[in-house]
């Protein structure tokens, strides 16, 4: 019988190994069976989800295109509508006062935009270049130029835009705007016309965010172009003619969208195209196609890389589980490095809520040892914590959370207020679990940068909201005077002023935020770099600079000195600075700019200007806060201005890897220092110590 039975355990156990080696091959096959229908899946997955990515990026890069020409539009249209607008004040200016009629006067009083246009000026009957805002030679002849002749035998007093022309009396690139001048009889009394330059549609193009060899132009609808660019090349008076946004147009389809291949650099494109409401004009923009191959390419290449990477990832783990060599030991160890390098504090309890475990972070948040803390009960555990918090703002405990996160069925989260070993916030989260060794997990999170960030935003948008309320609130008010009461002329004129002002001062409040916006947005990514010669660069500012009335130009002294700036940001950063001193400072007081001593910074050798003013000097309170926005030393408001000046100063300064320093004594005067990176000479040497002479500069 003995022998019987072990005749039969010999026999079944090569059967049952044959059984689990069956079960094992059953399982592999399983396992990679269903690895393949994954990858299958994976494949069949990344292609249709690459078709729908690529329809989504042609339908993103549409809604873009379309829209910035939208702005272009929107850009042309105001422009165009100054322009017109100037025009028709011109003539009715000029029916009233006929050659008596100042156009500087009018520029330099801001009644017309001398920012926008190049110039303005009438041209008399016979062709001459009668009254202009600028220097124009006497007897100067524009009877050949078209814009002069189609209003010649022309009634109406239709607008004309001209083609791009070399203006005679500006010397620059420009499109004439004219209107004609009828006599009180209806005869030809000449053309009034305003000159735009090419460059300022071609710069507000510039600031677009485009791709390379991408276009934005604005063509007349007789086919020839008024202002383009591509990439950095601006050009004008190409003939576009044949192309087939006209046929588009002429079909009653004045906004759109076509493919098609440029006829003057031969580059394919998708564009977008506006007409101009009520001009003969139609902006267009237009993407490269090479370029939007190459962004479909990008997006390829990552979604195959995604879908190798995650087919590999099925691989690794079919491999992994065929081996079985995935055990609970290594998932634990990957657990406590998880726990131990986070920099968030985890701290476990037991089903009796005893302290089981606190990871590394608990210490570095609060100071206290994870040892120290652990096999407290919970109560103990918040007396603990209690000890470290604000007196005024205890913490409620592990109950009370765990009571609230019951009642409100889910996450209760309760924000720390530390006092000890540092003044820090801690965002606490109370998660239970049905675990058979855990009950429950505190999470805490050191919160303290979010909060100071936050409440930064909040005291930014509130000052902000301040600012622009107090002018919004004059505008409202004369507004509704001047709707609701007749007022005699010299009143109307009083409260249009004020109204005008303090609408300039919306405008200098907001080109303020979003020149800073820009500076902080770019961290100097549109920064030139170059070496220049301060001293030449302090008397292009001196020479742009509106003096105030009655006040002498700043005495400058300084020598050849060679710097490493943003000439453009360099010469804002020294314009705020030097508009401050004449603002603040004495009336009767000078203004001087000299050689600041020099300096180290962090990345080198410093070298730039001191700005000293004679005014009443500031006061240690107000010095210590003249960089934050908003903040104005001048609380009462006498003196205008945004309060975001030394901000942008400051910005420039430190993108540019420089300084801005200040000095004040009450009652003699503040001294603005401004370090920028010294640089050498370019070229040969110069004499180091060759002085600039002082002296007045009439801006």
């Amino acid at each position: 019988m003995k022998e019987a039975v072990s005749v039969g355990g010999a026999h079944a156990a090569p059967n049952a190994w044959k059984s689990r080696s069956l079960s094992k091959f059953g399982v592999l096959v399983a396992v990679w069976m269903s690895t393949l229908l994954l990858l299958a899946a994976v494949g069949a997955f990344s292609y249709l989800q690459l078709q729908k990515i690529e329809a989504e990026q042609l339908a993103e890069v549409k809604s873009t295109l379309f829209n910035l020409t939208r702005v272009n539009e929107e850009h042309a249209l105001r422009t165009f509508r100054a322009a017109d607008q100037t025009l028709q004040f011109i003539i009715s200016r000029y029916a009233a006062e006929g050659s008596k009629l100042d156009l500087r006067a009018m520029v330099n009083q801001g009644v017309i935009d001398a920012e926008l246009f190049a110039q303005v000026g009438v041209i008399d009957a016979e062709g001459i270049f009668q009254l202009s805002n600028g220097p124009v030679p006497k007897g100067l002849d524009l009877s050949d130029r078209e814009h002069f002749k189609v209003h010649l035998n022309a009634e109406t007093r239709a607008l004309f835009v001209s083609e791009p022309v070399l203006g005679r009396a500006s010397g620059k690139q420009s499109i004439q705007l004219t209107r004609r001048i009828n006599n009180p009889d209806g005869s030809f009394g000449g053309v009034a016309v305003v000159s735009i330059n090419v460059n300022y549609f071609t710069q507000f193009y510039e600031d677009l965010d485009f791709p390379l060899n991408s276009v934005s132009a604005l063509i007349g609808l007789d086919g020839v172009v008024r202002a383009r660019q591509v990439n950095s090349k601006k050009s004008s008076g190409e003939n576009l003619s044949l192309s087939p946004v006209f046929r588009l147009i002429a079909e009653g389809k004045v906004s759109g969208m076509y493919t098609d291949r440029s006829i003057v650099d031969g580059v394919e494109r998708l564009y977008a195209y506006r007409k101009i409401p009520g001009f003969p004009l139609v902006v267009s923009n237009g993407v490269a196609t090479e370029a939007l191959a190459s962004m479909y390419q990008q997006s390829r290449n990552t979604l195959f890389g995604q879908a190798g990477a995650l087919c590999l990832l099925l691989l690794v783990m079919a491999t992994v589980v065929s081996r079985h060599i995935l055990q609970m030991q290594e998932q634990k160890e990957q657990l406590d490095v998880i726990f131990e390098l986070s920099p968030d504090a985890f701290v476990s309890f037991d089903r009796a809520f005893r302290v089981r475990y606190a990871n590394p972070a608990f210490e570095q948040l609060t100071g206290v040892k994870p040892t120290t803390i652990t096999g407290l009960t919970e109560e103990k555990f918040t007396e603990a914590v209690n000890a470290l918090c604000v007196s005024a703002s205890p913490f409620s405990g592990l109950a009370a959370l765990r009571d609230a996160s019951a009642l409100n069925g889910g996450v209760k989260v309760e924000l720390i207020q530390l006092a000890f070993p540092s003044r820090r916030v801690l965002h606490a989260e109370l998660t239970t679990s049905e675990s058979v060794s855990v009950s429950q997990i505190l999470y805490l999170r050191d919160v303290t940068h979010e909060i100071i960030v936050e409440k930064m935003k909040t005291e930014f948008l509130s000052t902000a909201a301040h600012e622009l309320r107090t002018p919004m609130a004059c505008i409202l008010g004369f507004a509704e005077v001047l709707l609701a009461q007749k007022l005699d002329e010299a009143h109307r004129q009083e409260f249009t002023t004020v109204i005008l002002t303090q609408s300039q001062q919306i405008t200098a409040i907001l080109d303020d935020l979003l020149d800073l916006a820009r500076i902080e947005a770019r961290k100097g990514k549109d920064f030139v770099f170059e070496t220049l010669n301060l001293q030449t660069l302090v008397q292009e500012v001196i020479a742009g600079f509106g003096l105030p009335l009655g006040r002498l130009a700043p005495m400058v002294a300084l020598p050849i000195t060679f710097c490493r700036v943003d000439r453009g940001k360099a010469r804002q950063a020294i314009l705020n600075v030097l508009s401050n001193a004449y603002k603040y400072g004495s009336s009767s007081g000078e203004v001087k700019i000299t050689l600041a001593a020099p300096a180290f910074g962090k990345n080198g050798s410093l070298t730039g200007i001191c700005i000293q003013d004679q005014g009443p000097g500031i006061k240690k309170e107000h010095l210590e806060r003249i960089f934050e926005r908003f903040y104005r030393v001048d609380t009462a408001g006498r003196t205008p201005g945004t309060g975001l000046g030394m901000s942008i100063v400051k910005e420039i300064m430190e993108i540019h890897g420089g300084e801005v320093l200040i000095d004040s004594i009450l009652g003699q005067g503040t001294a603005v220092t401004l370090l920028f990176p010294a640089a050498n000479a370019p070229g040969a040497a110069l004499p180091a110590d060759e002085p600039v002479l002082g002296g007045s500069v009439n801006a």
